[in-house]
């Protein structure tokens, strides 16, 4: 071991689930203790080609001491090539698993089956329920609580009907399934036990939706006891396990192997019943007072209190400052003291000051193991059928109640923090994705982490255009630390993508970075450094595809601004050149993917001789697509610059709130492309632009003003136009009225049509001097509207140029016909 603080790297699959959250909060807590340094590497799904996998594979040997892997977030199975190929790579530093362990590395796991066997005993012994279901999952922990289940049923003597166990696959929507196919024609039954909280939400929504009572006609129960449990109707009966826990032990696992410890064999972490009223059990029997046997009092026995002291203090949290130096001992010197006297209030006293300190930093759950452990040593010394042992066993069922709603009233507390810093997090990304260099992006940065606990921050990003590896050059463009300041480099600074944390970035402190990838639309750009303490997942996942947007869109715009400094200087004899580049621009922004849930489509741009600014778009998402429509005011290249300004800007402010209302969004961008076209380029262009907002029920949202829109209308065969708001243009004031810009709605029926199109067709000319007109386009596409989307746009397009005498201004027709 050399004098540097050792580096543990924790690789779990990225996304702002309490699980994974809870294990970081947990080994961070661990490596704060034991002066380490962790990097927590959040990669996706490991069966899936997820473009964030890559950063899975960037350090080894070398580049960190040790490692603990927390598989099954990753959706990884057993014997997994991708976790294998980890592991082969990692060989030769201490590995640790959370979850199922691979062959010849240690794991940190949970009891899976003792839990659901308790809760199946709970629902046959109390609430006599007989025709019991369970709903499983995928993989070797969820085979295990399917054990318990069986289990408990043997316990009594029964034996559970195969045709009520129903595979849920750990969603919300196989516990939805799995009440389909018990109640919908199926076996039915009075109780269900399903794998995970998810899935036993699910099975609470289906069953209210068939008017079935819970818990009256079904009792349900979960495992994993997530927030949303306790916040469920009714509150959910579950099976608590303590991810935070895992995180701690893991870290200990591998810091010993580290040491030169003596390898032992696998931690196994306890599970406990979460009793609420989903089961049956009343708030009330819930949390009442659990009376002491009347004759209660002190034993001749000598009970080994060394031995329990040693054993909580070894399950317990890691040290810090809301955890005294010596909790263990003034739990068990108070649980003596109640045990001597009869009573049953000094440990819950006692309990309460500890648990309710770490309750402000959100750590209860981490209690239950040390609780847990402590109840298991006190009963195993105590002699069976005493008073003193109903007595510890009344006092221990006291406390968990008590701490289940210590852990209530901190996930209270989480809830509303979350709220706070999802506002935080969204004007962050408001700024970001307004800038349009990197030393921008690190000013706003700058600007808005330290609200958020942030520490510091690093962007790195790939030397190559693929996923880096880790050999390959990286170079840091961002550094910011509270410390030190903002850094931002030109041309970056040099680093291998090993490092993961380039050393002239690197915190002098203890720390603890989140290592998010950076990538948008498929593409690895690189990936993001954050330092907290304690880290918070729904920051550290939310800030990076913030940087990615404004990246990929800073990016585009250096290449354009690059391309304008060049044209400027170059001579008049290179305005074929430029015109050429600047139909390129407007024909590369094009939507390469037009695929739309409920629409056909067919597009056409026609470039004139000197290009104009035709914009249009379709940005497809999950039911639904954004349209848009333009055309940015004079020609050549700065009307191709500001074409793609709006391409970009409108799918940046898009790409994350894909359900966000037209008006605002044409209002963003109206306030961005005045900034960079008046402050940043000195230029006057400005443009005409509906946004459109489909949904595939065929309800169209829109705003903006551009040309009206044309709908034609299968039920009564004739057009119908959609007028639009006034003249107002985008990026020709930085502030528009209050109410000029508002959202308009239509509903498109199957069948129906829809034209959008820009002024070089209704504006054609004939030698006559006469326009094309929208009356004559809306008789076209009358005669037109029973073809195709395809025949439709190419009736069009023959009525026109068979009219005008010569296309002096771009042509952009857009049909979609709705399904």
């Amino acid at each position: 071991m050399t004098s540097r603080p050792p580096r543990i790297a924790l690789l779990l699959r990225g996304g702002i689930y309490t699980y994974q959250d809870d294990i970081i909060a947990g080994a961070h807590q661990q490596c704060a203790a034991e002066g380490v340094n962790l990097y927590v590497l959040s990669g996706g799904n490991v069966t899936t080609a997820d473009p964030r996998n890559f950063i899975y594979t960037l350090p080894g040997p070398g580049d960190v001491d040790a490692v603990v892997i927390v598989k099954g977030s990753m959706a990884a199975n057993d014997g997994d090539a991708v976790v294998g190929a980890l592991l082969q790579r990692l060989r030769r530093i201490p590995t640790c698993i959370i979850g199922p362990s691979e062959a010849g590395v240690r794991c940190v796991a949970i009891d899976n089956s003792s839990g659901v066997r308790g809760l199946t005993r709970h629902l046959i012994e109390k609430h006599e329920r007989r025709r019991i279901a369970f709903i499983s999952g995928h993989g070797r922990e969820a085979d295990q609580r399917l054990a318990g289940y069986r289990a408990g049923h043997r316990d009594r003597g029964l034996m559970p009907d195969e045709r009520l166990l129903v595979r849920g696959e750990f969603r919300v929507s196989g516990g939805q399934e799995a009440v389909a196919t018990l109640f919908d024609g199926g076996p039915g039954c009075d109780a269900i036990v399903a794998a995970n909280d998810w899935m036993a939400l699910g099975a609470l929504e289906a069953l209210r939706a068939r008017g079935i009572r819970v818990p009256e006609d079904v009792a349900v129960v979960g495992f994993d006891d997530i927030d949303e449990a306790g916040f469920a109707t009714p509150p959910l009966t579950t099976v608590r396990q303590s991810p935070r826990q895992l995180g701690i032990e893991a870290v200990r696992l591998v810091l010993d192997s580290l040491r030169g410890g003596e390898a032992g064999g696998d931690v196994v972490l306890e599970t406990l019943p979460q009793i609420r009223q989903s089961c049956g059990c009343s708030r009330a029997a819930r949390h009442g007072d659990v009376e002491p046997p009347a004759h209660a009092g002190p034993k001749a026995r000598r009970h080994h209190y060394g031995a329990w002291i040693q054993a909580t203090a070894a399950r317990g949290p890691a040290p810090g400052p809301s955890v005294p130096a010596d909790w263990a001992a003034r739990l068990v010197e108070s649980l003596r003291r109640d045990l001597e006297a009869g009573t049953n209030q000094r440990f819950i006293a006692t309990l309460d000051d500890i648990v309710g300190r770490a309750a402000a930093l959100g750590d209860v759950s981490a209690w239950h193991q040390p609780v847990a452990t402590l109840r298991r040593e006190v009963i195993r010394d105590l002699a069976s059928g005493t008073d003193t042992l109903a007595l510890a066993e009344s006092i221990f069922e006291r406390a968990h109640i008590h701490m289940g709603d210590q852990a209530a009233r901190a996930q209270g507390r989480r809830r509303v923090e979350t709220e706070a810093a999802w506002r935080a997090v969204e004007e962050l990304g408001t700024e970001v994705r307004k800038c349009l260099d990197r030393p921008s992006i690190g000013r706003a940065l700058a600007a808005h982490l330290p609200g958020l606990h942030v520490r510091s921050c690093g962007v790195v990003v790939n030397r190559m255009e693929r996923p880096p590896t880790s050999n390959d050059e990286a170079r840091l463009i961002i550094g910011w630390d509270q410390e030190r300041g903002l850094s931002t480099f030109d041309g970056g600074v040099s680093c291998h993508a090993r490092e993961l944390v380039p050393e002239v970035f690197r915190p002098a402190r203890r720390h603890t970075v989140m290592v998010q990838p950076l990538w948008s639309q498929g593409e690895a750009l690189g990936w993001c450094l954050l330092e907290m303490d304690p880290p918070r997942a729904i920051i550290c996942e939310s800030i990076p595809p913030q940087i990615s947007a404004s990246l990929k869109a800073t990016a585009q715009q250096q290449r354009l601004a690059a391309e304008t400094t060049k044209r400027e200087r170059a001579e008049r004899a290179q305005l074929e050149y430029e015109t050429d580049l600047a139909a390129r621009i407007q024909t590369s922004i094009l939507p390469r993917d037009r695929r739309v849930s409920g629409l056909t489509i067919a597009a056409t741009m026609l470039p004139a001789t000197e290009v104009g600014g035709d914009y249009f778009d379709i940005l497809p998402f999950d039911g639904g697509c954004w349209l848009g429509i333009g055309d940015v005011t004079g020609h050549g290249l700065h009307a191709g610059l500001v074409t793609m300004m709006i391409q970009s800007i409108v799918s940046a402010l898009t790409y994350d709130r894909a359900v966000a209302s037209p008006a605002k969004v044409w209002t963003a961008l109206n306030g961005v492309l005045y900034d960079n076209l008046r402050t940043r380029l000195q230029r006057d262009e400005r443009a005409t632009l509906t946004l459109i907002r489909y949904e595939k029920s065929g309800r169209l949202l829109y705003a903006g003003a551009h040309e009206d829109l044309i709908v034609w209308r299968a039920r009564g065969r004739r057009c119908e136009l959609l007028r639009t708001q006034g003249s107002v243009r985008a990026g020709m004031a930085r502030d528009v009225a209050d109410g000029t810009i508002r959202d308009e709605q239509c509903q498109l029926e199957p069948g129906d049509a829809l034209l959008l199109y820009t002024d070089g067709i209704t504006q054609a000319m004939n030698a006559a001097r006469e326009a094309f007109g929208i009356e004559r386009l809306c008789r076209t596409l009358e005669h037109a509207a029973t073809g195709s989307a395809e025949e439709i746009r190419d009736r069009i397009l023959s009525e026109v140029r068979g009219f005008m005498s010569a296309q002096r201004d771009d042509m952009t027709l857009v049909v979609l016909r709705y399904r």
